[in-house]
């Protein structure tokens, strides 16, 4: 998964070592990797189980799978935590498309690049693409804004020659 998103389960890897076998968490949480921030924790009525990968996330980020003492149970974020996790090109002129992968992405999503305003075509929940504008050289923050007023910004995402 591209997205600078990492769902955990707790502190250890999934397998625990004998001493902790005893504790299992009812609950998970997302972080941000890129800014090192919690972003959500989410508590269940039923308990995550000790297997190597007792979590998958749809493409979208909006469903979360875990195997739990009930068996199957699915988490529905309704919309995923707003991210970008990876930009088609870091560099570019007035004009260039830059394709932006992340999740959380809405259709009527509006962009800037350096605080001025940038063109930007909605693909998918993770896909959409934007058009770098006249800019000073140097880098410059990225920064996307729902519709429902979620704003994610990326530091000097992009860099004008």
């Amino acid at each position: 998964m591209s997205k600078r998103f990492r769902v955990c389960s707790h502190d250890q890897p999934f397998l625990l070592p004998p001493s902790l076998q005893d504790w299992l968490p009812d609950w998970f949480e997302i972080f941000d990797v890129q800014r090192g921030t919690l972003q959500l924790r989410f508590s269940l009525n039923e308990t995550i189980q000790n297997v190597e990968t007792p979590l998958a996330i749809d493409p979208s980020g909006q469903m979360v799978f875990l195997i739990t003492d009930a068996g199957l149970t699915v988490v529905d974020l309704g919309t995923a935590p707003l991210s970008i996790g990876y930009l088609s090109s870091a560099v570019g002129t007035a004009g260039t498309s830059v394709q932006v992968r992340g999740s959380g992405f809405t259709a009527g999503m509006t962009a800037t690049v350096g605080g001025r305003s940038a063109s930007v075509t909605f693909s998918d929940e993770s896909t959409l693409s934007l058009t770098v504008p006249t800019l000073s050289s140097g880098p410059h923050d990225l920064t996307l804004i729902r519709s429902d007023g979620i704003s994610y910004t990326l530091a000097s995402a992009i860099v004008t020659p």
